[in-house]
């Protein structure tokens, strides 16, 4: 398999506690040097890394039961790695939340990078 470059277009530290917490996604633009009035482009985040910290956290995808108890379990240390360049993880980056466990004795912290 040929390696493909992905481009990072933003990161983000989320503290989480036993609410429900949703990445926000980064807006990013840069201007197009192949046209000459500068016309910007945007690269919209379909690809991240997104590693835990600390506490335990569970994690669903448009999930309105999303709770300590119910969602996809990651100890510390844990990642989800949606950087496959042959998909396209933009809907799951928008509605990715993510709570602690009912195990936690504190709040997580989880970091993520976008690329595009």
């Amino acid at each position: 398999m040929t390696a493909i470059a992905l481009n990072q277009t933003g990161q983000q530290t989320l503290t989480v506690t036993g609410v429900p917490v949703a990445l926000t996604l980064p807006t990013y633009t840069d201007t197009d040097p192949n046209y000459p009035n500068g016309i910007e482009r945007s690269q919209t985040p379909r690809h991240a890394l997104i590693q835990v910290y600390d506490q335990p956290v569970r994690w669903g995808v448009g999930d309105d039961n999303l709770s300590g108890t119910f969602g996809q379990l990651l100890q510390p240390g844990a990642e989800l790695d949606w950087t496959d360049p042959r998909r396209d993880y933009y809907g799951m980056i928008g509605q990715v939340k993510f709570v602690t466990d009912t195990t936690a004795t504190g709040n997580a912290r989880v970091e993520c990078a976008f690329f595009a």
